[in-house]
């Protein structure tokens, strides 16, 4: 998980580098080079906030079934 993070950190640095390239150019009136490349990082950054997120609901979701697992063994044992 920490290296999905730290992606997305490097995406967020690029991103903002980008953003200050743009601004960067408008100021001087010339044409920002690549334009696309903004877009490109923005979608990588969430594609990894989406896989970070499944990743945290299946963890969850594990954590879940494992405790009501647990409450059904002491329930068991009680019964007994």
């Amino acid at each position: 998980m920490l290296h999905g993070i730290s992606k997305r950190f490097v995406l967020y640095k690029e991103y903002n580098m980008l953003l200050t390239e743009a601004n960067l150019s408008r100021r001087k009136g010339l044409v920002f080079p690549q334009p696309e490349r903004k877009v490109k990082v923005k979608k990588s950054m969430g594609a990894i906030k989406h896989v970070l997120g499944e990743r945290k609901r299946d963890f969850v979701s594990q954590l879940e079934a494992k405790r009501l697992d647990e409450e059904e063994d002491v329930e068991e044992e009680e019964l007994k």
